[in-house]
C-alpha cells in the first residue's frame, strides 16, 4: 500500500456493502488499489456465525 496516494489509501480502507466499481485511466493503480483492498478483506477475522 506505500505505492498508493492518500486517495487511493483511503479506497482501500473504507469497506462498502456489494459491488464497488473502480474507475481510472491506464497506469492510474486500478489493479494494485483492487489486489490491495482484496487482500485488507480477506485477512480480517471471519464474523461469527448466527
Amino acid at each position: 500500500m506505500a505505492n498508493l496516494d492518500m486517495q487511493q489509501g483511503r479506497a482501500v480502507i473504507e469497506t462498502f456493502d456489494g459491488v464497488q466499481r473502480i474507475h481510472g485511466l491506464g497506469g492510474s493503480g486500478r489493479t494494485h488499489r483492487g489486489k490491495a483492498k482484496l487482500r485488507r478483506v480477506l485477512e480480517r477475522p471471519a464474523a461469527p456465525a448466527g
